[in-house]
């Protein structure tokens, strides 16, 4: 995961929100998922597609290695990530 990921605890109403500025846009990113959510996915261990279905594959990528949808796709997809 990303070294620069911020990781934020809203205790109300129990979420959990990831962000971290984009290298590639300057904008940030970030995605809010409930407690419940980060308990199956990284203590009980369970699938991230079991557990959030609704993310889609870059919101996905971005929990499990801390890179924006940009980034990846300048990475891997080799252009325009829009």
């Amino acid at each position: 995961m990303q070294s620069d990921m911020e990781i934020e605890v809203m205790r109300d109403p129990n979420q959990i929100r990831f962000s971290r500025q984009c290298s590639v846009t300057g904008e940030f990113f970030g995605i809010t998922i409930s407690e419940e959510q980060f308990v199956k996915w990284k203590i009980n261990k369970e699938s991230l597609l079991v557990v959030m279905p609704e993310l889609d594959k870059f919101e996905r990528e971005f929990l499990i290695s801390g890179y924006t949808p940009a980034e990846w796709s300048q990475m891997f997809e080799g252009g325009d990530w829009k």
